[in-house]
């Protein structure tokens, strides 16, 4: 879901990591689609909210994600 300069990634891109795909009907060639050619296609500066905080970070930008989850 992305809103102007936000979007929520849900479990798909999380700060520094992805989503799991050893779950159910998990796929890492569609993860790793929707992360490279979706979400980084986005302008650097947006924010990313994940549905899930590590280690208290709740948000990070696309720029910063390109940087060390990548």
């Amino acid at each position: 879901m992305i809103n102007d300069d936000r979007v929520l990634t849900g479990d798909s891109l999380l700060i520094r990591g992805c989503g799991r795909t050893d779950f159910q009907n998990g796929d890492a060639g569609k993860l790793y689609d929707s992360v490279t050619q979706r979400l980084f296609t986005l302008p650097d500066m947006t924010r990313i909210y994940p549905g899930q905080d590590y280690h208290g970070h709740g948000v990070s930008t696309i720029s910063e994600e390109k940087c060390w989850n990548s």
